[in-house]
């Protein structure tokens, strides 16, 4: 939750959102915890600060024994048989008819609960039709994110996930929107009491109390994709350090009520004294403390130190899977070696995973 209020304090909402549907969408998903659902698609329509941390609170109780992949191991099965189709997947299609339509093919895949056949006939442009009456109120949150989706890979992912619903038991429907899944009311007490501390020294050293992830470091950013004998602690002594606050929409914010109106990165440059007075008063209300090269080494490697990869080897995609995609995936129960195997083979570079699975859409899309 710490990380929770630092994305909220830094006006930083759609980035958060984007953070807890990459989440709920490729760790937790329709299998684990579909309960969420309408409130991650309300939230889409209008993020607000009080509802994503409910959200996120809601998310981080989630237990670890229904975690599940199902999402990203049908969309990654559904690309690669779209890639280079089996035998077996060729059979499967002859099966379902070979003359069959995306629409109603998708409707037979679905009788069928064959759910691969199902993403596949849906990123093909497939649609499913009707809805089942106890759960129309998740097609319906799924088909307006659907609606809203910024790229096509999430239009697809979304899609898949339409389908999981359709196709899911009455057994599994009830495990996941059970009472004890749905979203949090309130906070508990103790959790209050922690924001309320942390709000208490917001903008203080103070405030910077947690060490970042090693999972939330590796191959997701500039440092997990540095070698161990680099470091970014560098960066907090520099003497622009506050040039790093750019581009976070607080600072932003407040770089233009002290009068820098054309952002940190033009005042850096600027000589006459107005901007220099601007730029000074900005500096002692961002460091009201002291500044980092006057940290402690430990202070300072809260957020920046060393990088994790050997010299001369690329980032580990196998390290990374480990960390974030999880050992179940109900669509998928037997093929979670097979998905790794395709995912760290690849030769894709993209960081997130639906950055990963928006590049192999691309590299696919003469068979789309």
């Amino acid at each position: 939750m710490y990380w929770t209020e630092e994305l909220i304090d830094s006006e930083e909402l759609e980035l958060l959102l984007k953070i807890i549907i990459d989440v709920w969408v490729f760790t937790i998903g329709p299998f684990g915890r579909l309960s969420i659902l309408p409130v991650i698609s309300q939230m889409v329509s209008k993020p607000s600060a009080d509802g994503l941390r409910l959200l996120s609170f809601s998310i981080l109780r989630t237990p670890k024994s229904i975690a599940d992949g199902s999402v990203l191991a049908i969309a990654v099965l559904a690309l690669e048989d779209l890639r280079a189709p089996s035998l077996e997947t060729q059979m499967e299609n002859m099966s379902l008819g070979s003359a069959i339509q995306p629409d109603n093919g998708i409707e037979i895949a679905i009788n069928q609960r064959n759910l691969r056949a199902a993403a596949r006939y849906i990123i093909k442009g497939g649609t499913v039709k009707g809805l089942i009456l106890d759960r129309r109120e998740y097609i319906a949150a799924v088909r307006k994110l659907v609606g809203m989706a910024p790229l096509p890979i999430w239009r697809v992912l979304w899609s898949i996930i339409d389908a999981m619903i359709l196709i899911m038991t009455p057994k599994e429907f009830a495990a996941a929107t059970a009472a004890g899944l749905g979203m949090a009311v309130e906070l508990t007490l103790s959790m209050q009491e922690k924001l309320a501390e942390w709000q208490a020294v917001v903008g203080r050293r103070r405030r910077r109390c947690f060490k970042v992830q090693t999972v939330a470091i590796k191959w997701l950013t500039v440092r997990g994709r540095m070698t161990y004998k680099e470091s970014t602690e560098g960066d907090l002594m520099r003497n622009d350090v506050w040039r790093l606050l750019e581009g976070c929409r607080y600072w932003d914010r407040k770089a233009v009520e002290f009068g820098l109106l054309g952002g940190l990165a033009a005042a850096a440059s600027a000589i006459d004294d107005e901007t220099q007075d601007a730029l000074e008063g900005f500096i002692n209300f961002a460091f009201p403390d002291d500044i980092p090269d006057e940290w402690s080494t430990t202070d300072r490697q809260l957020s920046h130190s060393d990088g994790f990869i050997i010299p001369g080897t690329a980032p580990s995609r196998a390290n990374w899977l480990r960390g974030w995609f999880p050992e179940t995936a109900t669509a998928a129960a037997k093929e979670h070696s097979k998905i790794r195997q395709i995912i760290e083979s690849s030769q894709l570079g993209g960081y997130y995973m639906d950055e990963w699975l928006a590049e192999s859409a691309s590299q696919f899309s003469k068979t789309l």
